[in-house]
């Protein structure tokens, strides 16, 4: 739309404005008729926004009944992954425990056996020891048995052998007693 703008500046002049008021005010609305919009403008306008929201609405339903139906299959999609992995993840635990329990009886097994060779190799040693104690014991107890018969044997000939004197020294105490006897008795009739 085009404005007359003679027609203009003698309305606004006639309203009071002055010659240089009038024109600036019609050259500033000439600038600015690109941005004005009409009533037909705004009518137009408000029939393509309402047909646009429509068509934003049926657009943005359609994005999101798309988005919940991929959210949902991601989901299911995601359920089914994790359930896959769990029951993975048992089986593996499961076989490791198995793994798990038959190395540790093997290895408790093996350790039974060795602590058991261990201890029978101890018995053996300890009854070899035993056995050399007491022999070496049977020797030492013969070996002062010896000793003892040997000191014994010496003590008895020791014995013997002063018994002897001591007999031989009654001997002559009887002897000299007798001798004694026999001059009392020639002494005195």
């Amino acid at each position: 739309m085009s404005i007359d703008t003679h027609k203009a500046v003698k309305t606004l002049t006639g309203a009071g404005f002055s010659e240089t008021q009038a024109e600036a005010l019609i050259e500033t609305m000439g600038d600015s008729r690109d941005v004005l919009a009409t009533k037909a403008d705004m009518q137009e306008l408000a029939h393509m926004t309402s047909a646009d929201m429509q068509e934003l609405a049926r657009a943005t339903k359609a994005d999101m009944q798309e988005l919940a139906q991929m959210t949902k299959a991601d989901m299911q999609e995601l359920a089914q992954t994790t359930k896959a992995d769990m029951q993975e993840l048992a089986q593996t635990t499961k076989a490791d425990m198995q793994e798990l329990a038959q190395t540790t009886k093997a290895d408790m097994q093996e350790l039974a056996q060795t602590t058991k060779a261990d201890m029978q190799e101890l018995a053996q040693m300890t009854k070899a020891d035993m056995q050399e104690l007491a022999q070496t014991t049977k020797a030492d107890i013969a070996a002062v048995r010896a000793d003892f018969k040997t000191e014994l044997k010496d003590l008895e000939l020791r014995l013997e052998q002063r018994l002897n004197r001591q007999t031989i020294q009654l001997a002559g105490l009887a002897i000299a007693a007798g001798g004694v006897v026999v001059a009392i008795l020639k002494w005195f009739p």
